[in-house]
């Protein structure tokens, strides 16, 4: 029988590391900043103002966080508190 490795979600306070494209949705005054990971999974990126989201939007991003809202069957969507981002290599 073969078996598939399942993927482990990340719990509240872990740190981790994502690459993905930053979008925004919605306009001031609450403009909800995102990251867009390759593989279609959205985290909400909280710590990072709205302009210097949109100064990135379509840009391929790292960002390093502490994960604050972790993936889960009753959560809307997944959020890490940024400690670091760049532009990806």
């Amino acid at each position: 029988m073969a078996t598939t490795a399942a993927w482990a979600a990340p719990v509240a306070g872990a740190q981790i590391e994502l690459k993905g494209h930053v979008v925004v949705k919605g306009g001031a005054p609450f403009p909800i900043v995102m990251l867009q990971q390759l593989n279609g999974f959205t985290w909400e990126l909280e710590g990072i103002s709205a302009e210097e989201a949109l100064a990135r939007v379509g840009q391929l991003t790292e960002v390093r966080g502490i994960v604050v809202r972790a993936p889960g069957r009753d959560t809307w969507m997944p959020s890490i508190r940024l400690l670091q981002s760049s532009a990806a290599q």
